[in-house]
């Protein structure tokens, strides 16, 4: 399975996505070992970049890093944790 790195629809982008947990740490790599760089707050939103090279297993979750910015901050977010139905710009 290869990721789909072209999200954007006729008149619906899914470039940015919604924080769906209380608050998520933003590193520095696509790694638990990353420095935190920035912790989001529930339903702030993300700019989505790119999904990172692999799944990753964190617990029993199984799901790829992504490469966001929020503002001047960019990093990785595991995937999990946020939600890109949550976020329609009209």
């Amino acid at each position: 399975y290869e990721p789909c790195t072209d999200l954007s629809l006729s008149g619906f982008s899914l470039n940015k996505a919604v924080v769906n947990a209380g608050s998520v740490n933003i590193r520095s790599v696509a790694s638990l070992d990353g420095k935190i760089i920035y912790r989001t707050r529930q339903n702030e939103v993300v700019s989505f970049e790119r999904f990172g090279d692999k799944r990753a297993e964190i617990g029993s979750l199984v799901d790829y890093w992504l490469k966001v910015t929020i503002g001047k901050i960019s990093g990785w977010v595991f995937g999990y944790y946020v939600d890109f139905s949550s976020y329609i710009e009209l």
